[in-house]
């Protein structure tokens, strides 16, 4: 969800909704969307902004699982293998997925529905994982938008 403004431009506070010294205070484990607070109802809900409350909301293991899978997408990438970078359905004809590797090369696979929906969209994922769950075909080229 964005954030409220009223007619002046000015930010909103997500608790009350007034307008005029409200700030946005971030998670403190930078993981959650920041909150717009004015003055009194960061008072009031001091405790929306501690530590505590984050890590109860899940912030802290939100942030930890975001920090391990970009680290396993680095040592992906610098093994020199390519990673799924985008991907578009052609009905009956299967997915178009682009890999591309940390040279900016990119190369493209053709794979049936089931292949592509084997895998989560946050795992860092190589051609080679989606062969584990099916047959995959190399595209005469990488226009995401092409088909067969």
């Amino acid at each position: 969800m964005g954030y409220s403004y009223d007619n002046s431009g000015r930010l909103c506070c997500d608790f009350c909704g007034r307008s005029g010294e409200v700030r946005k205070i971030s998670c403190p484990f930078d993981y959650c969307p920041r909150t717009a607070a004015c003055p009194e109802c960061r008072k009031k809900h001091a405790e929306k902004f501690k530590r505590d409350h984050h890590r109860a909301y899940g912030c802290e293991a939100g942030h930890r699982r975001f920090v391990e899978t970009e680290e396993d997408r680095r040592k992906i990438l610098d093994r020199g293998e390519f990673l799924r970078r985008a991907a578009l359905g052609h009905g009956e004809k299967g997915v178009k997925v682009l890999f591309e590797n940390k040279d900016g090369q990119v190369r493209a696979l053709w794979m049936s529905h089931e292949t592509y929906d084997a895998i989560n969209l946050f795992t860092p994922t190589t051609p080679e994982d989606y062969a584990k769950h099916g047959q995959v075909h190399e595209a005469e080229t990488t226009d995401l938008h092409e088909a067969r």
